[in-house]
């Protein structure tokens, strides 16, 4: 009964959604998907990580590395770690399920509407667990029901093979490499943007321009929005084979500040060129080749990253100050080529690897540490932005893992 009532909902909202268009209701689909999973991982996480998923825990307090520029990651200038990698604490396993349900409402006029909701949990959550009393101690609110999907798509527009998808929608760009829905990765949820993109395809040709807000700022800054941005070409005339193009822009407008003196601090801040943060911009272009021959597979996909990396360098504080003049400037490549055994079940033989560039530098000279005006430089490495590739297990989770290579 609730499933029922569930699905008229998402059917009047789907109707309601495109009064604008003057287009009639004339086909509706109702799916879903349900994925569950088990992990075991052992030796793996410390014990609070296991226990309760919070801070990571200290292997060398900040006071033994001063004026070394490590890093802000949930423990100061500390050098932190979620990982054991022995046998002192408990092993960690959930089970893990994602329950997704969608309604695809199909308009005259070339119109559609598509609403998917998503539910992830952990089993042994977020329900009444404790059997004694009944309260519901365990509960987390933070993974009930979410609207995972939500556009309306127009086809065809001015009778040119345009198509216009506004709303909450799923983007996976070539393989994902850059950007992606996390259906590959440890990261179980999905992962969808809040935006606009305009689509130009033929049967040679095709284009994606396409502008997201990641972060909203509302009226507690006057710039300090997040938005993603970029076009996406791909050429389609070789049989069997696609060469993309690309530009990505990620910009953070969010304010920083490393301090807020009084008003004469400040002026000596400005003469100093101290505390001075500008907007992160970070821009990616980029080129990708992939396709078949016969029974061989190949794949291989180039990018270079420049502009304002000021988010990065507010984290890399010796002392006080951070490195307000940090800047992106790396490259970064994957390849994989494979072969296909016409045999049964079909095996894949393969061989890739992946590189990604990145800057490191922890390192002081004894002159450097003793001069007081020494500031340190923030290390920056290629942003990996929303990958949807997954090149560890134990350190490559979320897609930060960067500055490495692997084959």
């Amino acid at each position: 009964m609730k499933l029922g009532r569930l699905m008229c909902l998402m059917i009047a909202a789907a109707t309601v959604v495109v009064p604008c268009s003057f287009a009639e209701l004339q086909n509706v689909q109702v799916g879903g998907e349900l994925q569950i999973r088990a992990i075991y991982w052992r030796n793996a996480f410390n014990q609070e990580q296991a226990a309760a998923f919070v801070q990571p825990e200290i292997r060398w307090p900040a006071f033994f590395l001063p004026k070394r520029a490590i890093g802000d990651f949930l423990g100061g200038q500390n050098v932190t770690s979620y990982w054991d990698w022995d046998s002192r604490d408990s092993d960690f396993s959930v089970v893990e399920q994602r329950t997704r349900l969608n309604v695809d409402a199909d308009f005259t006029n070339e119109v559609s509407a598509f609403i998917e909701l998503e539910s992830y949990d952990v089993w042994g959550e977020d329900f009444r667990s404790d059997y004694v009393t009944g309260l519901d101690n365990r509960a987390v609110t933070n993974d009930d029901v979410e609207i995972y999907q939500a556009y309306i798509e127009a086809n065809e527009m001015f009778g040119y093979p345009l198509r216009l998808r506004i709303g909450r929608q799923e983007m996976v760009l070539g393989s994902g490499w850059l950007v992606g829905n996390n259906q590959s990765h440890v990261e179980f949820p999905g992962l969808s943007f809040d935006g606009a993109r305009l689509t130009y395809a033929t049967d040679l040709f095709s284009v994606d321009a396409f502008y997201s807000t990641l972060f909203e700022s509302g009226a507690f800054e006057q710039d300090g929005d997040i938005s993603f941005a970029g076009v996406y070409a791909s050429y389609l005339g070789l049989e069997d084979i696609t060469i993309d193009a690309y530009w990505l822009w990620l910009r953070d407008g969010r304010s920083l500040n490393d301090t807020n003196f009084i008003a004469p601090i400040e002026w000596l801040e400005d003469i100093f060129q101290l505390d001075d943060y500008d907007a992160t911009s970070l821009h990616t272009v980029g080129l990708r080749a992939a396709g078949t021959i016969a029974a061989f597979d190949f794949e291989a996909e180039a990018a270079y990253q420049f502009g304002d990396a000021d988010q990065v360098g507010f984290l890399f504080k010796p002392f006080i100050y951070g490195d307000d003049g940090a800047d992106y400037d790396a490259w970064a490549g994957t390849a994989e080529v494979g072969y296909t055994l016409d045999i049964m079940w079909q095996p894949r033989l393969y061989l890739g690897g992946a590189y990604f560039e990145g800057e490191d530098n922890r390192d002081l000279t004894f002159i450097e540490w003793l001069n007081p005006f020494h500031r340190p430089k923030s290390s920056v490495s290629f942003n990996r932005l929303f990958s949807d590739k997954t090149y560890s297990h134990f350190i490559d989770e979320i897609g930060e893992l960067s500055n490495f290579w692997t084959v």
